[in-house]
């Protein structure tokens, strides 16, 4: 059983109160398609990214290496995993800056002294 939660907005205009359904909320950016990161070390990973609301499908390539991405986006803030065949898992988790530009800090889960900083090669729309 799965249950959802609906937002309402109330108003009052002179003493009647109207009960409507909120919008949607909205995802401030934009990180569908395929773009690269740099990891601070020296790995580069390209990604082709899907973005279907707030998920984040798709994905990524290290060398000769492929993996599984999978996250979620709110707003500014991207999480997003890679599931490397098999081997292990990467968690990436970072924020688009005002002027659109995405980076933040990976860590490999099975090995937690893998970590580096990245950046995207590209700026997003948000």
């Amino acid at each position: 059983m799965t249950s959802r939660t609906t937002a309402f907005l109330v108003t009052s205009i002179g003493g009647a109160v109207t009960l409507a359904a909120a919008p949607a909320p909205v995802h401030a950016c934009t990180i569908s398609g395929d773009w690269r990161i740099t990891q601070s070390n020296g790995a580069v990973v390209d990604l082709s990214v899907v973005q279907s609301g707030d998920r984040l499908e798709g994905a990524a390539r290290r060398d000769s290496i492929t993996g599984s991405l999978y996250g979620r986006i709110i707003r500014r803030k991207v999480a997003f995993f890679i599931q490397w065949g098999g081997r292990t898992t990467g968690e990436y988790r970072g924020r688009i800056d005002p002027d659109g530009r995405l980076h933040g800090h990976s860590i490999d889960l099975a090995k937690h002294t893998s970590q580096a900083i990245w950046f995207a090669n590209t700026h997003f729309r948000c």
